[in-house]
């Protein structure tokens, strides 16, 4: 790498949906490849009246202090977006996230089907039948960007 230029973030890009079994979940391989580690920060997010859980990669530089400093702060985020640090939790090898019940019924996951979605540098993980709701607002609100969303693409 050139001296004084920044290391390029891993882009998780892709829409996928997935059953979630026992609070279990397998991220997509691609997005486990992009990884920095076995480490990730699991945050709830509450926007607009849905909840999903974010998932923030332990980058060497990011840890709970600057996320709870720089990144979910309410002078930040704006007004209606809420977001609850719930700490560091590590992958299995096979690349399982394991949501722990408590977090489950905070962010409304009952079980059952979810969707992964790629956000460039972190992963959000939705209820499916909130993440197609709000699909279907977009779509109506935006329809040049929106329109010909197809989402969630692939079932892992």
């Amino acid at each position: 790498m050139a001296k004084g230029k920044k290391p390029q973030l891993p882009k998780f890009i892709g829409c996928f949906l997935r059953n979630m079994r026992e609070g279990m979940v397998l991220l997509p391989s691609h997005f486990l490849r992009k990884l920095p580690g076995k480490e990730i920060h699991l945050i709830i997010s509450v926007e607009n009246n849905y909840k999903y859980i974010w998932l923030m990669p332990a980058y060497k530089d990011i840890n709970r202090k600057r996320i709870e400093e720089e990144l979910i702060k309410p002078e930040i985020t704006g007004p209606g977006v809420v977001y609850n640090y719930h700490g560091a939790y590590r992958l299995t090898e096979a690349g399982y996230i394991t949501i722990p019940k408590k977090i489950r019924k905070e962010a409304g996951f009952e079980g059952g089907d979810v969707v992964i979605v790629g956000m460039f540098n972190s992963i959000e993980i939705w209820n499916r039948m909130d993440w197609e709701a709000e699909t279907e607002k977009r779509r109506r609100e935006h329809p040049e960007l929106w329109g010909n969303f197809k989402g969630p693409l692939r079932h892992l």
